[in-house]
């Protein structure tokens, strides 16, 4: 299965590592010149990242004749990327988000509104803290019901852009600031709220937050940027504007509430973190047993464009499957589309969420009536279930429980549509393992009950370990090796497999 995502990655760091040329000197009279190549796909990956989750009366894109407002200190002071390792590179240069929005000739932006942000972030210079001590986020610059309604009178949308830290030895806390907005976040969505009848809002986080102000807002557009690196402002503009079809989907479930989340009950210890949602991670927990607590579902993310999906054949059998679909953009706009391929396998005696990812796959850029062939194909290990305490009588194998399958293709986990099954009429071993790291205290896991297709909360012991991983490694170790007097070995001889 191909992953255009992962290959656009490689392909950032391998130019962003090793591409130079003299077409371009980055600001800050460091010297240092950055290849236009390495810069354009830097913006194209910042841009394809996103993920677009509303667009309410096709708030996005903004037309040129309509004045934006743009709120948020982030917009002057953004997160470019995490903190941490990564967040310790140095940039040669970075676009703010108002810097890309003002040098975007397909948008109008309210430059008094702008001004007074400059200014006061000027005059209030964010504190970046220290290593694991870094801000979560940046102290927001308070707007007046004042402030609002006279941007409101010179504009037809506003923007509110709300940014969040994330990186390495800095988890989110259930607290103002991290997990949830602040007062003055919630002061600038209300004055926002009540001055404009357009508006949207932008986020430039590392990791999911609270989500639940989203209800409450009722905001037309919700667009999320991620990180977007030193290309972060550009690739803004080009979302905004309509340059780019955003084309990015969720790669996890916002629930409306965090204790919503299986894992809130058990998660934050520092000595000890129970794993009791076994299995039941993100979209395998709701799709089972709570889809109603769902605000936004795995794989969701709109576009500026439509498609329509048409599979061509389904095989599968237990060594796997091969899906092949035709895209084709029905719309008015080019655009891209990602498509996903998933799996509803037997309850059986092990248990087994309602829908599994079996593989995904992302159209080139289609103009409007274009149509692409793609195909997923995929492993059993994608849909086979791990039978740890031997319930099918393989313990400790990858098994596929008799039954019917029945998969599916789509977008996100909500949207995808039955293509094809495969009946078995005996459960059968896919791989066989050995017992290797199984926990060492008791405790209860949760395990579906009943008809489905949304299933009860049962609870059932978690296996705990009958093997010492210490000694297996001990009494396998290869023999060791005793060097003559005077024989020195080299690292390189190691390297190369000399000895």
């Amino acid at each position: 299965m191909s992953n255009p995502a992962m290959k656009l990655i490689g392909k950032v760091v391998n130019l962003v590592t090793s591409s130079v040329s003299q077409t371009s000197v980055a600001p800050g009279g460091d010297g240092y010149v950055c290849a236009e190549e390495t810069k354009a796909l830097c913006r194209r990956a910042a841009a394809e990242g996103a993920v677009l989750l509303k667009n309410d009366g096709d708030f996005f894109p903004v037309k040129k004749e309509e004045t934006l407002s743009v709120f948020g200190r982030c917009q002057v002071n953004p997160f470019y990327v995490g903190y941490g390792s990564g967040g310790d590179v140095n940039p040669h240069y970075t676009v703010s988000f108002l810097d890309g929005l003002e040098a975007c000739e397909d948008l109008t932006l309210n430059g008094s509104l702008a001004a007074v942000y400059r200014k006061w972030c000027k005059k209030n210079p964010p504190d970046d803290g220290f290593w694991g001590h870094w801000p979560m986020c940046y102290e927001e610059m308070p707007v007046s019901d004042e402030l609002a309604a006279k941007a409101a009178e010179k504009s037809d949308k506003a923007l509110v852009i709300l940014g969040r830290a994330a990186g390495e030895d800095r988890e989110n806390t259930l607290t103002p600031g991290s997990f949830y907005l602040t007062v003055e976040e919630e002061a600038l969505l209300t004055a926002v709220s009540a001055h404009f009848d357009r508006f949207a809002v932008a986020l430039d986080i590392g990791g999911v937050m609270d989500f639940s102000w989203v209800e409450k807002y009722a905001p037309q557009g919700l667009l999320i940027l991620w990180q977007g690196g030193m290309e972060a402002g550009n690739a803004l503009a080009d979302l905004v504007s309509g340059k780019v079809n955003p084309s990015g989907c969720l790669p996890d479930t916002i629930a409306r509430a965090y204790e919503d989340y299986p894992s809130a009950a058990n998660f934050g210890n520092k000595d000890r973190n129970v794993y009791a949602e076994d299995i039941y991670v993100g979209y395998r927990y709701f799709e089972t047993f709570a889809p109603e607590k769902v605000l936004f579902p795995f794989g969701h993310g709109l576009s500026y464009t439509d498609v329509s999906l048409e599979c061509e054949s389904c095989d599968v059998s237990p060594e796997g499957g091969k899906i092949a679909f035709r895209v084709t953009n029905t719309g008015v706009r080019e655009g891209r589309r990602t498509v996903f391929v998933y799996c509803s396998a037997p309850q059986g005696k092990l248990g087994k969420p309602a829908k599994v990812l079996c593989g995904f796959a992302k159209t080139p850029s289609l103009q409007p009536g274009e149509c692409r062939r793609l195909t997923v194909a995929f492993l059993p290990d994608a849909f086979a279930s791990y039978d740890d305490a031997g319930y099918t009588g393989h313990k400790s194998c990858f098994v596929l429980e008799k039954g019917t399958y029945t998969f599916y293709l789509g977008g996100s986990v909500r949207e995808a549509v039955p293509v094809g099954e495969m009946t078995l009429a005996d459960t059968l071993v896919v791989r066989e393992c050995r017992e290797s790291a199984a926990p060492v205290a008791n405790f209860m896991r949760i395990k579906p009950f009943g008809e489905g297709p949304v299933y009860k909360e049962t609870w059932e012991p978690a296996p705990t370990r009958t093997v010492d991983l210490k000694e297996r490694i001990l009494e396998n170790l290869p023999a060791g090796v005793q060097p003559s007097v005077g024989h020195h070995y080299h690292f390189d001889d190691v390297r190369s497999g000399m000895i």
